[in-house]
């Protein structure tokens, strides 16, 4: 849940996001777009922009479930969050840029620290495990739960974490088991950590 457009305003810059695993950063990611003044994809405004591209399942979708490998935010994405920095939004109260030990972020890949049986356990809950064989691997990530009393296997439309092992010499990445050598060029990307997806228990609704 966020405001649309309150980057700069100090009391209304922020988003309240439920942690429901590794995916809950496609979340951050959809809540902070509306901070920075993006609207649904299939908002009126967004319509005639997005008319000419094919693709759906962006992050700024109203359901945010399997996303566009490579693709991830619309052309109305793009234009509601370039006219609104362009605008003036974009200047920081303290002036100058941030210093660059804010800007780190962790070298190694997730599925790389978080096992399968965690990134169950982190979506599912402490009792959930992974299921195995129900797609081919990295494809969506299945893990057991429970509805009314009788054990069921799950997903929430997101692939195993990028890093994730998935054959010998291979990991996942963008929701694919490709060989560890084709990890970097994939990390360096512009599309670096698009998704796939699967079926099964509906994804969330977005506000």
């Amino acid at each position: 849940m966020a405001d649309v457009g309150t980057i700069c305003n100090p009391e209304r810059s922020c988003a309240i996001v439920e942690d429901d695993g590794l995916q809950a950063a496609f979340t951050v990611a959809h809540e902070l777009g509306h901070v920075f003044n993006m609207l649904h994809d299939n908002s009126q405004p967004c319509r005639e922009l997005n008319s000419h591209s094919g693709a759906t399942r962006r992050v700024m979708a109203p359901v945010l479930s399997s996303l566009e490998p490579g693709q991830m935010w619309s052309p109305c994405s793009a234009r509601f969050i370039t006219d609104f920095l362009d605008n003036g939004h974009g200047r920081t109260r303290h002036g100058g840029v941030p210093p660059p030990e804010w800007l780190r972020l962790p070298s190694a890949l997730p599925g790389s620290v978080y096992p399968l049986l965690r990134q169950c356990q982190l979506a599912f809950g402490p009792d959930s495990r992974h299921c195995g064989d129900l797609q081919p691997p990295c494809a969506a990530l299945w893990c057991t739960g429970h509805v009314g009393g009788r054990p069921v296997c799950q997903t929430k439309h997101f692939p195993w974490a990028d890093g994730t092992p998935c054959a010998p010499g291979s990991v996942c990445m963008e929701g694919l088991c490709v060989g560890a050598g084709r990890v970097q060029e994939l990390t360096v990307s512009p599309g670096a950590g698009g998704m796939v997806g699967g079926g099964g228990v509906h994804p969330p609704a977005l506000v």
